[in-house]
This record gives structure tokens, sequence and C-alpha cells, in this order.
């Protein structure tokens, strides 16, 4: 069989919304995500702003123990994946599940669980930096973690 078939949807995660529908309501608002920096201490920088996505939670969308291990970028991948594909319409289900694929894009992330693995090796040695560290921390677990999922357009899961 040579058929190919895409099926779009769009989810976001932005400073101005935590859904594509609530960010495009608030550009239209003409509404800006810059704030004051709340995410780190920024004394010793000249900049103390910048679009901060806040009060973010995946909630029950993604299994707990799962969560534990997903830095907060990867959080944003999942809620946007989730979103985009109830957005499609489309249904994944046990027929199918084996020929559905995800194209995700994504800038940078990870940098907090980077800078958190740092603190505990500076406080605690190098005993205490769990070997997952590079897979929670990297940029790349969003688009890592999406193919390996069992997906509902409410709630994703890891196989």
């Amino acid at each position: 069989m040579s058929r190919r078939v895409v099926i779009t949807g769009v989810g976001a995660v932005t400073a101005v919304g935590h859904t594509a529908e609530e960010t495009w309501q608030a550009m239209l608002a003409g509404r800006s995500g810059i704030g004051p920096i709340t995410l780190f201490d920024p004394e010793p920088y000249p900049i103390r702003i910048q679009a901060e996505v806040k009060n973010f939670e995946l909630g029950d969308r993604a299994d707990a123990k799962q969560q534990r291990y997903m830095n907060r970028s990867v959080t944003f991948g999942m809620s946007a994946a989730i979103e985009a594909l109830a957005d499609s319409g489309f249904q994944v289900t046990e027929e199918n599940a084996d020929m559905v694929g995800v194209i995700f894009g994504s800038g940078a992330g990870g940098t907090d669980m980077v800078l958190e693995h740092q603190r505990i090796l500076d406080e605690k040695g190098p005993r205490r930096v769990t070997p997952f560290w590079w897979q929670t921390s990297s940029r790349m677990r969003r688009a890592g973690t999406l193919p390996s999922t069992r997906a509902r357009a409410d709630r994703i899961s890891l196989r």
C-alpha cells in the first residue's frame, strides 16, 4: 500500500495560554506574556523579564510516575501533543497504532533539570546523581517520548 495520509492538529503551551485557543485569544487581545522572572533569581543578570509559562501542570493527562522523569519542557510538549491529537479528530486504536507517527518541533528546554542535577552533584556528590539525568534533561526527550506513547485525545501514557 503506497497511500500517505497526514492528519494535522494544533497544540500549544505558551506564556499567554496553556492551549492553542487560549494563546490565540491572548494574541487577538494583544496580551503579552512577558513579565518579571520568577523561575530563578535574576539578581546577577541585567535582564529581569522573560516570557514564562506560569501555573502549568500536566495533571492527569500523563501518569504521575512518568511525570517525575519529565522536565518542565517535556510536560509542555506532552500537553501540546495531547491537544494536537484531540484537535486533529484522529482516534488512535489498536488497529492503527503501529501506523501512526509523530513529527514534533522544539527549540531549547531541559535547562531546569541540568541545573538541578548540577546542584545535587555539588551538594551531595556524584553517587546522588541519577544515571537517568540526561534522559530527563534533554530537550530531545519531548520528541523521544511522544512516539513511545499510547495516546487518547485526553491522556497519554508511555508504553
